[in-house]
């Protein structure tokens, strides 16, 4: 989420799975994606989550797994 919370959760994660799998990993903060603004995480959240989707299919040489737990509750305007 864009929020500190989230951005230190994903680390988190990420530590473990480097850890843990040895793989690489990457932390992006999406901007907009956030639960206190429907409109907000709808109209900004949303897209710019799609077109980080978008940039990672484009420049994989592997697969490309998400982890999206940590710190993650943007469904809630839904």
């Amino acid at each position: 989420t864009d929020t500190d919370d989230g951005e230190q959760a994903a680390r988190a994660v990420a530590f473990l799975a480097e850890r843990r799998f040895q793989c690489a990993t990457e932390c992006i903060r999406v901007k907009g994606l956030v639960v206190e603004d429907v409109a907000r995480f709808r109209g900004t959240g949303l897209m710019e989550l799609i077109k980080q989707f978008d940039k990672w299919a484009a420049s994989a040489t592997d697969d490309v797994l998400l982890s999206i737990s940590g710190g993650f509750k943007a469904l809630a305007p839904y």
